[in-house]
């Protein structure tokens, strides 16, 4: 899994941390999902194990807490059913400036098909990872 960096800048000695990649979330949800212990507390407060698990930067942090109360209980309750009946959650970006994507995938728990079904829970960010907007529906590309 990787992990955020410190790189030293030179004679001044100023710090600088890497942020937490896409990539890395990608697999720490994955390795989060299959773990039952961790899945328990992804359930919870994903927020709180990401930032137990992963070394966040200050601005991932800051920007992850902006996330508007109503939207952050939808995605943990999407979160929730993923963990509860099985799905995928993964982020989706162009690079690691670019707007994003937080995808939320529960399996379908029920046994009638519909003819029509959307049962993606999505949040999308700009570059900085701010500006969250999360719903249910179909994940929007640009």
């Amino acid at each position: 899994m990787t992990k955020a960096v410190t790189i030293d800048q030179g004679e001044g000695g100023l710090l600088h941390t890497m942020a937490v990649k896409t990539s890395a979330f990608n697999e720490w949800f994955k390795s989060a999902l299959a773990d039952p212990a961790r899945a328990k507390e992804l359930k919870h407060d994903w927020m709180k194990l990401a930032d137990k698990e992963l070394a966040l930067s200050a601005p991932q942090k800051e920007h992850l807490s902006l996330v508007p109360t109503e939207d952050a209980k939808g995605l943990q309750a999407a979160i929730g059913q993923v963990v509860d009946h099985g799905g995928t959650i993964h982020i989706e970006r162009d690079s690691e400036q670019s707007p994003g994507l937080l995808v939320v995938h529960p399996k379908k728990t029920d046994t009638i098909s519909p003819e029509f079904s959307v049962g993606i829970f999505h949040c999308t960010f700009d570059a900085n990872c701010r500006n969250w907007h999360c719903g249910w529906g179909p994940a929007k590309k640009k």
